[in-house]
């Protein structure tokens, strides 16, 4: 059990999560002709239902993926460089915040400050990045208070983690 107090104290402190999920012939769902921004920062809110408390919830989630990285890999000099570029673009980091916020603590100003920003920082230096909101936070649905606890919460998150760990969910909603 020493990934449930991992994911227990990574709740309790909002720390993130780094899981390798990608593999490389998945680089190529990495979006290619986005408009061209300052930041080429793809953002995109998604959802995933779960069974929790007898009844269907989902958690949200935003997606951060540099559209450009692809491209950068490609454009390195040694096989060494390209092989490190695309390990990262394979790396889906996963942020869960504390119990008194949302997603927004990893993005808290959104595009209008990115230097602010954790969840841009780092997939403007090439990483998939997926800052997720709790039950009962953000755009999650808000099951009943007496019944969601902390095990509930690591719950949910491994029923939304282990499909993406097993590749299903991304290759229904191709990133």
């Amino acid at each position: 059990m020493p990934h449930v107090l991992f994911v227990r104290v990574a709740i309790m402190l909002g720390l993130w999560l780094t899981m390798t999920v990608l593999p490389q012939n998945m680089v190529a769902f990495i979006p290619q002709t986005l408009a061209h921004t300052e930041s080429d920062i793809h953002v995109q809110h998604i959802k995933f239902s779960i069974q929790l408390l007898d009844s269907q919830h989902t958690i949200a989630g935003v997606l951060y993926v540099n559209s450009r990285q692809q491209k950068i890999c490609s454009q390195k000099a040694t096989p060494r460089k390209i092989e490190k570029c695309f390990l990262k673009l394979s790396t889906l980091q996963v942020l869960v915040h504390g119990w008194t916020y949302n997603h927004t603590y990893w993005d808290p100003y959104g595009a209008a400050k990115p230097g602010r920003s954790y969840a841009r920082f780092m997939a403007k230096k090439g990483y998939v990045v997926l800052a997720l909101d709790l039950l009962g936070s953000g755009a999650s649905s808000v099951p009943d208070g007496a019944k969601l606890n902390f095990t509930e919460n690591v719950k949910s998150l491994v029923q939304v983690l282990t499909p993406i760990r097993l590749q299903k969910h991304l290759k229904k909603n191709p990133i």
